[in-house]
């Protein structure tokens, strides 16, 4: 595998610094040692910021096993914010979640109140090109 990520700062933003993240957490008070701490972490803002990365089509181009460093990225947002609730000797469970974008739009519930439901995201990345 290549060692060049062209593609791995898009996903560093979505990283808060250790410090920054245990400063904003002690403040409020609300962990206890025996908590336990799910994290939720949308990988539509990741995409977000990749597809819209200057000079994408030549860095989807000249990167070699694009979707392996995809798969790398995404493990290793979810490692950083494990690795920090561990490191608190708090136990976490990392949930990773996205719009699905094979599905049919019209088999979103919320589709019944909003016709458009997710129509934008489905659209983007399977459509546009």
């Amino acid at each position: 595998m290549d060692l060049i990520n062209p593609f791995g700062i898009y996903f560093n933003l979505m990283k808060i610094r250790y410090a920054v993240y245990d400063s904003a957490l002690s403040s409020t008070g609300f962990l206890n040692p025996s908590d336990r701490v799910n994290v939720f972490i949308n990988l539509e803002t990741a995409i977000k910021y990749v597809s819209v990365a200057k000079d994408l089509e030549k860095k989807l181009i000249t990167t070699r096993n694009f979707q392996d460093l995809m798969k790398v990225d995404i493990i290793n947002i979810a490692a950083h914010y494990k690795d920090f609730f561990r490191g608190n000797g708090l136990e976490c469970r990392i949930f990773l979640y996205m719009t699905d974008l094979e599905s049919d739009m019209d088999k979103f519930k919320e589709s019944k109140y909003n016709e458009d439901f997710r129509s934008y995201y489905i659209l983007k990345y399977t459509s546009n090109p």
